[in-house]
């Protein structure tokens, strides 16, 4: 288990990067103290209610219809309240083993019943070693007092210690307040390692009358309306006859979900949608409106939607009016897959090595329907057990990327199972041309036939919302603008006339992703001179650069002197060590325990006088120290794709919150006043590197690169740089290239010649 966590953590040392579209964490919590949903909706203000009625009234040309059925609650979605609602009673807690499962929350409504379950204490030792064992379902129902068994519930536990989840089950008759919640075993888990057939019973009860339900507000376009709000400003040569429109609009306490669909004319589609993050809001003086998919903050909405249907939270309560919604490319999926026929000179191809990196000259067209595109080459290549080609694509300027199957070709005889996948799509809009790839586990044999059922295609496609009239005078909200943006980035990258910055230096320590016995720690100084290789693993180096912390492909602790390279081993607690971190006196390493949980622990430098800071109870890892090497910076795991950032005392254990972030890196200025940490950038698909005095004040967005992926921050030892990698994501490889930015000039550099993301900057 050891080896795998290992070598999980070092093929992924972006994990932070990547927007987290398909992360658990929004159903799992590491907080033994969250406040259930119904307390949370209970403290919104009422007149928050009131006055978006009221803003309504001053609308004209637009009749706002607010649907008394539909409503929206966050952390459960878009309900049906065409019957009095209902709440949990109470929570119920079990507790069997040491491990305790918690109904913390319920609410029930005419269309649905979701019921919120915490797991806690789950000795990480319960879940399977093995990738292929994927452990016990665990299947959760709900038997109601009558009898009725509603399915359709799985608990999982994704490899956590703390985790809380939604289930989400059929209504429940208004006449029926008793159930009792059946679970199976915890999913996850090795089957028959834990309790099993838990037996929780629930009451219910009806809501309290301040129970805040979002209203969900309908457009209806009048007669007598000057504004055409609902009718799309399409482009005069749209293909598929595709256009946006707007439905209806959720208000919320810091801006508004909008809820729309795509429409089409073209009979051979199946469905169109927006691609993601490619819708942008604009207000009538042109200036950019942050406006994001519904997933960050809460994806529940989506779940009601039809394919064709599409939710966003535009931020913000006061617009320079009209708010147009456009967006440049959209997904289509055909009724019926296009088919391509390629016939190489091969009788098949079964992982031949001879062949590996050949490329094949080719002219096939893909006839999709009003589109001209070909296939000019295809490259044969390997993927660890998989096989099969790099396509390069000629198109017209309508198309963006395209998805293939096979539908003939592949020798599956004597496997157990196929596997197909892809490497992406990387599309040059000047040259007009599309990479894109296939790949199996089977043989294959020629001719082949790959179908494509979906595509991207390029366009402009507009829409306008009048929003309500703001009546609180609240400010304008703009997408927040960059130190260094994407532009900027690629402009100093491809600059190799570009000088080092005088008088900047030091010795880093970089990690890249490896595989053991290959290194994956190296020193060198700032400009990639004297590089070493160390090992393979994950640490820091000590302040006067002697010394290296590290756990190895084992979770082993250890200590070596860089220059002997002779290792000692301090004694500590069983487990797999993780993230350890020098403080900056040299006195004290923090370090992660992950072995039934994941704990904190400091020692001394000498590895004496080892003790533990962060309780079992809490999923917590470490990130850094203050300055004066009296407070170790951590995150602790939170619901919402967040986290927490914290101080924590080694004398006194005491805790300081600082507040929540969408992503896992900080570190704290050389003066102990700044600190500098990824987060969030709404409006943006990729995050961004802020700086902020510790109290969270004079916020500044440093560095945010558009859908290209910035993190890992790191101060230099004066104080005025950081340092920081990029993923370039218009790439498949995942190869991260450095750089570092002043934080009062914004002047950048690239760092040339070393890649993976700096661990330790210092200056002995």
């Amino acid at each position: 288990m050891k080896n795998n966590r290992m070598k999980v953590l070092l093929e992924n040392i972006v994990r932070d990067a990547v927007p987290d579209v398909v992360n658990l964490l929004p159903r799992i919590s590491a907080q033994l103290e969250r406040k259930s949903f119904v307390m949370k909706l209970l403290t919104k203000p009422l007149f928050f209610i009131l006055i978006v009625l009221l803003t309504l009234a001053l609308l004209s040309g637009v009749v706002y219809a607010i649907s008394k059925a539909t409503g929206y609650v966050p952390e459960i979605g878009l309900i049906d309240q065409s019957v009095p609602l209902r709440v949990l009673a109470e929570p119920v807690s079990i507790t069997r083993d040491k491990i305790t499962i918690t109904v913390t929350s319920a609410l029930l409504s005419a269309d649905k019943t979701a019921i919120f379950i915490k797991v806690e204490n789950v000795p990480s030792s319960a879940y399977p070693t093995s990738e292929s064992d994927g452990g016990c379902l665990g299947k959760v129902d709900l038997k109601l007092a009558n009898g009725t068994m509603l399915e359709g519930g799985f608990l999982y536990g994704g490899n956590w210690n703390i985790f809380e989840q939604k289930l989400e089950y059929a209504s429940i008759p208004s006449e029926i307040n008793d159930a009792i919640v059946l679970i199976a075993c915890i999913g996850g888990t090795i089957e028959g390692m834990l309790p099993t057939n838990w037996e929780i019973p629930i009451r219910f009860m009806p809501a309290p009358d301040n129970l805040t339900v979002m209203p969900v507000i309908d457009l209806e376009p009048t007669l007598e309306s000057n504004i055409d709000t609902e009718t799309p400003l399409v482009d005069s040569q749209s293909l598929y006859g595709a256009s946006l429109k707007i439905d209806k609009y959720i208000p919320l306490e810091d801006g508004y979900y909008l809820i729309g669909h795509t429409e089409w004319t073209d009979e051979r589609v199946a469905n169109i949608a927006p691609g993601g993050w490619g819708l942008k809001a604009h207000d009538s003086l042109g200036n950019e409106v942050p406006i994001d998919p519904a997933i960050y903050d809460d994806d529940l909405i989506r779940e009601s939607l039809q394919p064709n249907q599409w939710a966003y939270k535009i931020y913000g309560k006061n617009f320079n009016s009209p708010i147009t919604l456009s967006i440049d490319q959209l997904n289509v999926e055909y009724l019926t897959p296009i088919l391509t026929t390629i016939n190489l000179p091969l009788s098949e191809l079964n992982f031949h090595s001879e062949y590996l990196g050949r490329e094949w000259e080719i002219d096939v067209p893909i006839n999709i329907f009003d589109i001209s595109a070909k296939i000019t080459n295809i490259t044969y290549i390997q993927r660890g057990d998989l096989q099969g080609f790099g396509i390069n694509i000629q198109t017209d300027e309508n198309l963006r990327q395209i998805d293939f199957s096979f539908e003939e070709g592949l020798i599956t005889e004597g496997l157990s199972g196929i596997s197909v996948g892809s490497l992406g799509n990387y599309y040059d809009a000047e040259t007009k041309k599309i990479s894109s790839s296939i790949l199996t586990n089977a043989p294959i044999k020629f001719p082949i036939i790959l179908g494509t059922t979906t595509i991207g295609i390029n366009g402009i496609w507009e829409t306008t919302w009048n929003p309500p009239v703001d009546t609180t005078n609240s400010p304008f909200v703009f997408i927040e603008q960059a130190c260094l943006d994407l532009s900027r980035w690629k402009e100093i990258e491809s600059n190799q006339q570009s000088s080092f910055p005088t008088g900047l230096s030091g010795k880093i320590l970089t990690m890249r992703s490896a595989l053991s016995p290959e290194p994956s720690l190296f020193v060198s100084n700032l400009d990639g001179g004297n590089e070493q290789g160390l090992v393979f693993g994950h640490g820091s180096l000590s302040p006067d650069g002697t010394k290296l912390a590290y756990s190895d492909e084992n979770g082993v602790f250890k200590i070596m002197d860089i220059e002997t390279r002779n290792v000692y081993m301090p004694t500590v607690p069983d487990g797999s060590i993780l993230d350890a971190v020098w403080s900056p006196d040299g006195r004290n390493i923090a370090f992660n325990v992950f072995a039934d949980s994941r704990q904190i622990y400091v020692m001394d430098a000498n590895g004496a006088n080892v003790r533990q800071l962060v309780s079992e109870n809490e999923m917590s890892f470490v990130l850094g120290w203050s300055r004066d090497s009296k407070q170790v910076l951590f995150y602790s795991i939170q619901r919402s794709h967040e986290n927490t950032l914290k101080l924590i005392d080694i004398e006194t254990n005491s805790v300081t919150d600082l507040w929540n972030i969408h992503g896992d890196s900080a570190s704290i200025s050389p003066n102990n006043q700044w600190i500098a940490y990824v987060d969030k950038v709404n409006g943006r698909m990729g995050s961004g590197i802020y700086i902020s005095r510790l109290d969270g004040s004079e916020k500044k967005l440093i560095a945010q690169l558009d859908y290209w992926v910035v993190l890992r921050p790191i101060w230099s030892p004066d104080g005025n740089w950081l340092g920081f990698s990029v993923l370039n994501t218009d790439l498949s490889s995942s190869e991260l290239s450095l750089g570092v930015i002043n934080i009062h000039s914004c002047e950048t550099y690239s760092l040339r010649g070393i890649n993976g993301y700096i661990k330790s900057w210092i200056n002995p």
